[in-house]
């Protein structure tokens, strides 16, 4: 957000339309201006951090099941229902049994669900 009103600034927008625009005060947004080189440091030093991460990505049974569960911990939430880790994580079993049933014979990962 301070990344966008540094820009919007120096884009040529008034004070006044980015304070009424972003809902932050025109004090806070002075203060923004004010450590706008340390922000951009900031953020310029984030990025090429995040840049280096690796990931790995996850094709078939495991996949599927970490879209399924994400859809399912989202309903869950929506209806209030409170759960648990251990409740997340037999779910995650199940869903992964289901799917892998179904997958290619020659499917051999397994799934253990630990928590970290």
């Amino acid at each position: 957000m301070k990344l966008k009103v540094i820009e919007d600034y120096e884009g040529g927008k008034l004070v006044m339309v980015i304070a009424h625009q972003s809902s932050v005060s025109h004090s806070n947004i002075a203060t923004i201006f004010k450590n706008k080189k340390k922000m951009k440091k900031d953020v310029k030093g984030f990025a090429s951090l995040k840049a280096m991460r690796l990931t790995n990505t996850r094709e078939g049974p495991i996949s599927d099941m970490e879209t399924l569960l994400m859809a399912w911990i989202e309903d869950q939430t929506q209806k209030r229902i409170p759960l648990s880790t251990m409740t997340i994580t037999t779910k995650a079993k199940r869903l992964f049994a289901m799917l892998k049933e179904k997958a290619e014979p020659d499917y051999d990962l397994e799934f253990t669900g630990s928590s970290g």
